[in-house]
C-alpha cells in the first residue's frame, strides 16, 4: 500500500492533486506563516532533505529533459516519514488548507523506488 498527502488543488504540470510539500512551500513563499511557523517548516523540510533520498526520476521516458509527471508516494512501511509529514499537515490545516491522506495499491507506472517511497506516473483511474 502507498500513501500520499494532498491538498484540494491541481498541480499545473502533473494535473494531479497538489502534494503536501509543494503546498507547504507555497504557503511559506506567500509569507502567510508566522516567524515560528517558518522556522518549524524549515526544520521539517530540512529533516526530509537530510533523511529522505531525492528521487532521480519522475518520467517514464529515459530522455534527459523528459516531462516529469511522476508523483511521490510513501510506502506504508515508512512510518517515521509519515509521522513527520503529519506535522506539515497540521501546519497547513491551521491555515485553513485541508489535507487528505490518499491510499492506493495501484499508484501507476513506478519509475523510481527506494526503501521509503516510490515515484509513479499515475494510471488514468488512480486518484492522485
Amino acid at each position: 500500500m502507498f500513501i500520499r498527502f494532498v491538498v484540494p488543488s491541481r498541480h499545473q504540470v502533473s494535473q494531479c492533486l497538489t502534494g503536501i510539500f509543494y503546498a507547504a512551500c507555497w504557503l511559506y513563499d506567500r509569507g502567510e506563516m508566522s516567524e515560528n511557523e517558518q522556522h518549524s517548516c524549515d526544520d521539517i523540510l530540512s529533516w526530509f532533505n537530510h533523511h529522505l533520498p531525492f528521487p532521480d526520476r519522475f518520467s517514464r521516458s529515459g530522455r534527459r529533459h523528459a516531462c516529469g509527471k511522476g508523483i511521490c508516494w510513501f510506502k506504508d512501511s515508512a512510518a517515521r516519514y509519515i509521522r513527520k509529514v503529519r506535522e506539515l499537515a497540521t501546519m497547513l490545516e491551521q491555515h485553513g488548507i485541508s489535507v487528505e491522506m490518499l491510499r492506493t495499491s495501484k499508484p501507476g507506472f513506478i519509475v523510481y523506488e527506494d526503501s521509503y517511497q516510490i515515484v509513479a506516473v499515475p494510471f488514468r483511474e488512480t486518484r492522485a
